[in-house]
């Protein structure tokens, strides 16, 4: 639910959000280590051993936290969202800097990842690439699950474009009933047809 409110922006009409995939977690852990040890050890060490400097400690301690919710939101919203017509990969690059390019279902041709290295292999993320029909390809780095992702995505579209085939057929065969009922109203059952 969060996250249908979190990325409502990038979706239209009558879109529904599907599923998100984030960055893995991972990444969030050197950020986590600096805001603990500069943001929080270091200043209050020394204000521990100098009073007079509770302020200050105050003061970069907040800083550091400001930084950090900054960080988790800069990993949290680039994603990208399966929709039901649409892959939407989101960059955010600050409060007032966001990109996102959408891909459509018919546009997506194939999906390939790549898990390289202990840590990746270990936690499971790895580097993926969606390729297009029109020869572009969109990557995400350190994508979280990036087989289940791949295979979610693959099924969301075979089950578009499997219902974007039933309804052409559907406008088809009214468009042929249209046009025989016409033929039949104008010339009769036995019109050039039959003849």
């Amino acid at each position: 639910m969060f996250e249908a409110i979190a990325f409502h922006r990038h979706l239209d009409g009558d879109e529904k959000l599907l599923f998100v995939a984030h960055r893995h977690w991972s990444e969030l852990i050197p950020i986590a280590v600096k805001t603990a040890l500069f943001g929080f050890c270091i200043p209050w060490t020394v204000w521990f051993f100098a009073p007079g400097f509770f302020w200050i400690a105050v003061f970069w301690t907040a800083v550091f936290w400001i930084w950090f919710l900054y960080k988790v939101a800069d990993w949290y919203f680039d994603a990208w969202i399966a929709t039901t017509v649409s892959v939407i990969d989101v960059e955010w690059n600050g409060f007032l800097h966001q990109k996102s390019t959408r891909i459509p279902y018919s546009e997506v041709r194939d999906i390939s990842w790549e898990i390289k290295g202990f840590w990746p292999t270990v936690l499971g993320y790895g580097d993926t690439a969606i390729s297009m029909a029109t020869g572009g390809t969109v990557e995400m780095k350190r994508l979280a699950n990036p087989k289940k992702v791949e295979m979610k995505i693959i099924e969301i579209r075979d089950e578009f474009l499997a219902a974007q085939r039933m309804n052409q057929s559907s406008a088809l065969q009214e468009l042929l009933s249209t046009m025989v009922s016409e033929h039949i109203k104008k010339h009769g059952i036995k019109g050039r047809f039959l003849q």
